[in-house]
């Protein structure tokens, strides 16, 4: 019988580190979140400058401290829409990013780049706007209800433990008229431009 018993002893003694490691793991921290935002603002210039300059362009950067980033899974409490909202806000200038893409699109793995589609021609299409002004609600650009808006977002990794999603954006619409004020200029232009928005989201907590 000693024989036995040492035998089982030493087993349950091998056996326990692997338990303790399993439960470290467990209590490992998340990675943290981290958002990043661009904005372009492409003016014609109509003559050109000397040089030949026949576009002005102004860019804007949005580094992560700035960026209050949040996101929705399908089922959410809080939440109406049945799919992926994910919404990047900042707050110091007013303006967001909302992106949708619904759950019939996400599939299990959620990964992969998502077309936007005006409303109109798919209702169960992704969707993405910006919207600017004090009370975020003047959208410069909307996928869903202007046929001039344009972009995607693509979901790069979604760890379904963690319910952490990473991935990029972009957002584009032709002709909108003067957002030269959201560039900081002096004056606006009072011409209409092409804007366009991207980013990226990192580790991104889904509620």
């Amino acid at each position: 019988m000693r024989p036995l018993f040492a035998l089982l002893l030493t087993a349950v003694t091998i056996a326990l580190p692997a338990c303790a490691d399993k439960s470290d793991a467990d209590q490992a921290p998340q990675p943290a979140a981290e958002t990043r935002m661009q904005r372009e603002l492409r003016y014609p210039l109509t003559p050109s400058t000397p040089n030949g300059d026949t576009v002005l362009v102004l860019q804007s950067g949005y580094p992560a401290e700035r960026i209050k980033a949040t996101a929705m899974g399908p089922g959410a409490l809080m939440s109406s829409y049945q799919g992926l909202q994910i919404v990047l806000e900042v707050p110091d200038q007013a303006e967001q990013v909302r992106l949708m893409v619904p759950a019939t699109q996400l599939g299990a793995a959620w990964t992969g780049t998502h077309p936007f589609y005006l409303y109109s021609i798919n209702q169960l299409g992704a969707g993405g706007a910006y919207l600017v002004g004090p009370a975020v609600a003047r959208p410069l650009i909307d996928t869903y209800f202007s046929a001039l808006g344009s972009g995607s977002v693509t979901i790069s990794k979604y760890d379904a433990r963690a319910r952490q999603v990473s991935g990029s954006f972009v957002l584009r619409q032709i002709s909108v008229s003067d957002p030269g004020a959201l560039a900081g200029l002096p004056e606006p232009l009072r011409k209409k431009c092409t804007v366009a928005v991207t980013g990226t989201f990192v580790n991104l907590p889904v509620q």
